[in-house]
């Protein structure tokens, strides 16, 4: 049955439905554009669509490289290479072992994000690459994929080759390209690709991804998803922060706002924004939205469910002298909302902190 092979692919619903689509209706687009978050399973439904078409099923360790479905990524320069090289013939030995390595773990786990010393961009080795792939004839299968990942990585030399493929593809071949960035696509690559745009997970999705993927048991994956800003490795990176530190330090915040010491907490939050990057931030902001669900689970004795577990006490001493549920709900939707104006629309950091700060002290009245 066809339908079961998009039994792993975690959400991505519209993107599943528009490939069936073109399935059912028997008309492939021969260039597409998955355009979303990283992390996602981007590459993942890309290799698994042309498994639906061809109407097989590969053991996990061909899910990015098999004779119908070739994988192109960034990759180190060779010592004195060409653009005529074939892409991996100037690397060294170990670099050809990482390589494989990363691959490996790439097939293990999809939303596993290739980490290979030096690969800053795709070279136009790799592009021309393509020909010499495309030479080769496999009747068996009615279609290839061509599945370029992270495709804003191609440098303008990349970008123009692959122009050259887009303006007469071959019968049954479909050129799939994968990225975050559309603005690192040359505007007539974009022009010549049906543009699918994927929605972020969500956390149901990430939980069961990280079950699956990464060896979380339920709870800690629920507890994980919290962070994943619609990414399976965003959230799967948050376990590697010092997240004891960080909780203490948003305790140690909360008490100066709520001890109305309101320079001082504004002081405190302004030292930790100055050192991060956006997404430290929204990591900041999220943190303190989940201290607040951990009220509302304490108070509902979901003690069990409790992110901020060794400062349980503070959670108790909380509810004793500010709970109100209708102002805990305010708060953790006035952090939604200020993490957004954030992210999407660029507001000062200060002006955040400063709406946070107002919000989390009006529970002092």
């Amino acid at each position: 049955m066809q339908d079961n092979k998009w039994d792993d692919v975690f959400g991505l619903n519209p993107v599943k439905l528009t490939f069936d689509t073109f399935i059912k209706n028997n008309r492939i687009p021969q260039a597409v554009i998955l355009l979303g978050k990283k992390g996602i399973g981007k590459d993942l439904i890309a290799a698994k669509f042309i498994q639906k078409l061809n109407k097989v099923s590969l053991p996990e360790d061909q899910l990015f490289g098999s004779a119908f479905l070739k994988y192109i990524y960034a990759l180190p320069r060779g010592q004195n290479e060409n653009s005529d090289d074939d892409p991996f013939e100037k690397l060294k030995n170990t670099e050809l072992e990482t390589i494989k390595g990363e691959i490996k773990k790439k097939c293990d786990n999809p939303y596993y994000q290739l980490n290979i010393p030096r690969a800053n961009d795709i070279k136009i080795n790799s592009i021309r690459d393509i020909s010499s792939y495309l030479s080769y004839s496999f009747t068996e299968y009615k279609y290839r994929m061509i599945l370029i990942s992270d495709a804003e990585k191609m440098n303008d030399s990349a970008q123009n080759a692959l122009l050259k493929s887009l303006e007469e593809p071959p019968p049954g071949v479909i050129f799939m390209l994968t990225t975050h960035d559309l603005s690192g696509l040359f505007p007539t690559i974009v022009s010549r690709c049906w543009l699918i745009k994927c929605p972020p997970l969500q956390k149901e999705e990430i939980q069961n991804a990280l079950v699956s993927y990464y060896e979380h048991d339920s709870t800690q994956a629920e507890l994980t998803a919290e962070f994943g800003d619609g990414s399976v490795s965003t959230a799967a990176e948050f376990v590697m922060l010092n997240i004891p530190e960080l909780k203490g330090q948003v305790v140690d915040f909360l008490k100066y706002i709520l001890g109305n010491k309101i320079h001082s907490a504004f002081k405190m939050i302004s030292s930790y924004t100055k050192e991060q990057d956006s997404s430290g931030v929204l990591l900041i902001l999220n943190l303190i939205k989940i201290w607040f669900l951990d009220i509302l689970r304490y108070k509902g004795g979901e003690t069990d469910r409790l992110f901020f577990n060794e400062f349980i006490e503070n959670i108790h001493n909380f509810n004793l002298k500010f709970y109100d549920e209708e102002k805990l709900t305010g708060i953790i939707g006035q952090i939604d909302k200020n993490a957004y104006l954030y992210r999407e629309r660029n507001v000062n950091i200060n002006i955040i902190w400063f709406n946070i700060i107002t919000e989390i002290n009006s529970f002092r009245k």
